[in-house]
């Protein structure tokens, strides 16, 4: 395991496998049906453009952490008010990845080519497979994760982000306050969103007792109030 407080970046190049395409048709409307021949080919084109205009770095931060309660965890001296859901899935956690992944400024340049060819259909295929992709880069950072920590006889929790699961998107300030200025060239707006776009943020537990708790909305109970719904 790597020095406690010591930042690691990973440049990702994006590959095919990081696309998932149920979750991509899904979230294009398709819900479990595969959309018709040309749109299947309007994605695979655009799938490859975008893999080879973007590469996406990941980054995260070890900081050691403990619970106030049964809704709080604090890091650093910094009480995140993660509300019980999350705080109980990290009951067990002696420590925290604070984690970073970014398509960076590259995917606004790319969208940027494809508005100016007045293609919405075309915009909207390519914003919604880098939404996934981004997905995709964040999964294979918690393998990475998951591995380094295996090696040391620790375990992970899921990852938790600000806007899910009643922690409240605000405490995402809080999140980037622990993390270098400008940290893999991410920033926030006044109202906390993440710029680049599409960039994702969170936590994931690490401790040699800690268990995967269920995952979704499933143990969520914020329904339409919830900033990943929006």
């Amino acid at each position: 395991m790597q020095t406690l407080k010591e930042l690691t970046y990973i440049d990702i190049p994006l590959r095919r496998d990081h696309l998932n395409d149920k979750a991509l048709y899904r979230l294009m409307g398709y819900g479990n049906r595969v959309p018709d021949n040309a749109v299947l080919e309007i994605i695979e084109s655009q799938t490859i453009k975008l893999m080879q205009a973007c590469k996406a770095r990941a980054g995260y931060r070890i900081v050691e952490c403990k619970h106030n309660d049964s809704s709080n965890i604090v890091c650093d001296g910094t009480i995140f008010h993660t509300g019980n859901i999350i705080a109980n899935a990290m009951e067990r956690a002696t420590m925290l990845a604070i984690f970073t992944v970014t398509l960076g400024k590259a995917y606004k340049e790319w969208m940027e080519e494809i508005r100016g060819e007045a293609d919405i259909v075309r915009e909207f295929v390519g914003d919604s497979i880098a939404s996934v992709f981004t997905d995709g880069v964040t999964e294979e950072l918690i393998s990475i994760l998951r591995a380094e920590c295996a090696a040391e006889g620790l375990r992970i929790t899921n990852n938790y982000s600000p806007g899910y699961c009643n922690w409240q998107l605000e405490e995402q300030r809080l999140l980037f306050s622990l993390l270098p200025e400008e940290v893999s060239g991410i920033t926030l707006t006044e109202s906390f969103v993440m710029l680049p776009t599409k960039s994702v943020s969170g936590i994931i537990g690490i401790g040699k007792d800690v268990t995967r708790k269920p995952y979704g909305c499933a143990v969520c109970t914020m329904r339409e109030r919830c900033h990943a719904k929006r």
